[in-house]
């Protein structure tokens, strides 16, 4: 198959699996997230606000095997923490949706300042 894309997309870089690489935020993801979780992308931000740690540590796998890692989502739970899987997904978030950067980091600030208060 012949490659008629000629865009770059942009990347974000992660030691997530123990040493540094080079992540690309693409939509691959999403096919991967359908095909080995059975979860759309409107499944998935459901998901997000009912079990935020377990939909997190699907789509971190989801963009690794996007990426060309072959790992299980098992491996990725044994191996990371929920805030290491969270600070991956943010990165990618903010890779993939640019325009939006800012308000993910307003979000979290808010979300900091609320456990903080409890």
């Amino acid at each position: 198959m012949s490659n008629v894309f000629k865009n770059k997309l942009d990347t974000f870089k992660s030691d997530l699996t123990g040493e540094e690489r080079e992540y690309t935020a693409n939509n691959y993801l999403w096919l991967v997230l359908q095909d080995k979780f059975g979860m759309t992308q409107s499944e998935f931000n459901r998901k997000l606000d009912d079990s935020e740690d377990m939909a997190v540590l699907e789509i971190t796998t989801a963009i690794l095997i996007a990426n060309g890692l072959d790992v299980t989502v098992e491996e990725v739970a044994e191996n990371t923490t929920p805030e290491m899987t969270n600070e991956f997904y943010t990165n990618f978030i903010k890779a993939a949706y640019p325009s939006r950067a800012e308000y993910l980091e307003m979000a979290q600030q808010a979300n900091r300042e609320t456990e903080i208060e409890k």
